[in-house]
C-alpha cells in the first residue's frame, strides 16, 4: 500500500506545473503590488492638498532659462553656411529618411536572414513616432520664435531627436553586437554617438526646437531602444536556425541599396537645404510659455 504523507509536509509540496520556490515567488509579487497601492494610497491622501503648480513653477522656470541660454548661445554663431551643413544633418532624421532607412534595413536583413531584427526595428520606430506625436498634442508647446524656418507641428518632444536616438542606436547596437574586434565596435559607438548628437545640435541650430525639446525626444527615445533591444534579446534567445555567412551576390546587393538610399537621402538635403528667408540674426527678447526672459541687458 501507498505511504501516506503527513499533512505538515503536503502542504510545502510543489503544485503541478511549478515549484515551492515558485510558488514563494509570486506571492511575494502579490505582497510587492499590495506595498505600492498602499504607498501610493498614503501619498495621494499626504499631497491631495498641495498646490502643484506652485511647487512645479521653480523648475518650469529653470528649464526655460536654460532654453533662452541655449537658444542665445546658439543665435550668436549662426551663419549661412553653418545653416546649410545643419540642414544636412537634420534631413537625417526626417520621417521620410527614416523610413527609407528603415526600409533598406529590413530589406538587408531579409537578404541576410536576419529577420529576427525586423520586428524589433519597426516596434522601437513606430513607439517612438506615436510616442511624439501624443507629446506634441498633450504638451502643446508653441516653437521657438527666432525658427530658421517654419514648422506645422508643436515643439515638445523633438521627434527627430526622439527618431535619431531610436532608430540609429538600433543599428549602432546590432553593429555592436556583430562586430569581433575591439577597435571596430569603439568606432562604431563614436559615430553613432556622435550622429545621434549632431542631430540633436542641428534642431537647435536652426532654432526649431528648445535644448529641453531635445533632450526630453532623447528620454523617450532612449526608452523605446530598450525595449526595442530586449524585444531583439528575447526573439534571438528562441531563434535557433544556424548564421551562415552571405554570399557575393547578397553583399553586393545590400551596397546597391545602401547606395540608392543614400542618393535619396542626398537628393532630399538639397532641396530641403535652399530655405527661403533665412534669419541670421539673435533676437533680442525671447518668449517660453508665457515667461519672458531679456537675453540682453
Amino acid at each position: 500500500s501507498a505511504k501516506r504523507v503527513p499533512t505538515a509536509t503536503r502542504r510545502f509540496e510543489p503544485r503541478r506545473g511549478g515549484t515551492t520556490r515558485s510558488i514563494f515567488a509570486e506571492r511575494g509579487k502579490n505582497t510587492k503590488v499590495i506595498f505600492i497601492v498602499l504607498l501610493w494610497l498614503y501619498g495621494y491622501n499626504s499631497c491631495k492638498d498641495m498646490d502643484y503648480l506652485n511647487y512645479f513653477l521653480p523648475t518650469v522656470k529653470n528649464i526655460s532659462i536654460m532654453d533662452a541660454k541655449a537658444e542665445n548661445i546658439l543665435q550668436t554663431v549662426r551663419s549661412f553656411e553653418w545653416v546649410k551643413i545643419f540642414t544636412w544633418i537634420t534631413v537625417l532624421a526626417e520621417w521620410q529618411m527614416i523610413m527609407g532607412f528603415a526600409l533598406t534595413a529590413s530589406l538587408i536583413f531579409l537578404l541576410w536572414k536576419k529577420k529576427t531584427y525586423i520586428i524589433p526595428l519597426w516596434i522601437t520606430i513606430v513607439g517612438s513616432g506615436i510616442s511624439s506625436l501624443a507629446g506634441k498634442i498633450i504638451f502643446h508647446r508653441a516653437r521657438p520664435e527666432s525658427a530658421i524656418y517654419a514648422e506645422n507641428t508643436f515643439s515638445f518632444p523633438s521627434a527627430h531627436s526622439m527618431m535619431a536616438m531610436a532608430f540609429f542606436g538600433f543599428i549602432v547596437y546590432i553593429l555592436l553586437k556583430r562586430a569581433k574586434k575591439r577597435k571596430y565596435k569603439i568606432i562604431i559607438f563614436c559615430v553613432g554617438l556622435m550622429l545621434i548628437l549632431f542631430v540633436g545640435l542641428s534642431r537647435l541650430y536652426l532654432g526649431v526646437h528648445f535644448l529641453s525639446d531635445v533632450l526630453g525626444g532623447y528620454l523617450f527615445g532612449l526608452l523605446w531602444l530598450v525595449a526595442g533591444i530586449v524585444i531583439f534579446e528575447r526573439l534571438n534567445l528562441r531563434d535557433k536556425s544556424v548564421s551562415h555567412s552571405p554570399s557575393r551576390m547578397i553583399k553586393i546587393i545590400s551596397c546597391i541599396l545602401i547606395v540608392i538610399q543614400l542618393i535619396f537621402y542626398a537628393y532630399f538635403a538639397i532641396k530641403e537645404s535652399a530655405v527661403p528667408n533665412t534669419r541670421t540674426e539673435p533676437a533680442e527678447l525671447a518668449i517660453f510659455d508665457n515667461l519672458a526672459i531679456k537675453l540682453y541687458s
